[in-house]
């Protein structure tokens, strides 16, 4: 059987996780998919140990974009080209392609899934800090605490791969900043 379409195998790369092999990444409310430059996207799947499955890619000078959403997390996009390769006697034929190191990491911060890490994400998870909480935790350890605070504060105003160039992290709330809103939960800015 001679394949006529590609299967990309990738790996999750997400901060809040990072390291975390004990984590069943198929239940944390990610998805993957492969975006075509057509706008068509092939949905993926993600195992259990974050390993990213895309099937029936189609051979396409064109690239398409590796994409993967998490909860908390700026979108991660990577880009390939998937042309297939040529048998000895000339056909194009699809691929098996591993890229577990490639896909770039889902930066932790964007409560608010806007695609940009800002005073919205911080007033969000201020609100929410020593609760329960499934959007402002970004972990997922059950509770909004430091640790999903200080991801906010190490990513403060990052933007996603995706967002329009016209559009601009928000630095401040009237006149309160990152660090105001960090006191007034009891936190000392470390930046």
């Amino acid at each position: 059987i001679i394949p006529k379409d590609n299967h990309v195998v990738s790996f999750l790369q997400i901060e809040a996780f990072y390291m975390n092999w004990t984590m069943d990444y198929s239940i944390i409310g990610a998805k993957a998919y492969a975006q075509l430059t057509d706008g068509t996207k092939v949905p993926g799947t993600i195992a259990k140990n974050g390993f990213i499955d895309i099937k029936d890619l189609p051979l396409s000078k064109d690239p398409i974009e590796i994409v993967v959403e998490v909860p908390g997390h700026l979108k991660s996009i990577q880009k390939l080209t998937l042309p297939g390769t040529k048998t000895p006697w000339g056909e194009v034929v699809g691929e098996y392609i591993q890229k577990p190191g490639a896909q770039p990491v889902a930066v932790a911060g964007d409560v608010n899934q806007d695609a940009m890490i800002d005073i919205n994400d911080v007033i969000q998870a201020v609100a929410f800090y020593g609760k329960e909480n499934k959007k402002a935790d970004i972990n997922q350890d059950g509770i909004v605490n430091e640790t999903d605070i200080r991801f906010i504060e190490k990513n403060f105003l990052k933007v996603g791969p995706d967002v329009p160039k016209n559009k601009k992290p928000k630095e401040k709330l009237g006149n309160k900043g990152l660090a105001d809103f960090l006191r007034a939960i009891g936190l000392e800015p470390i930046k």
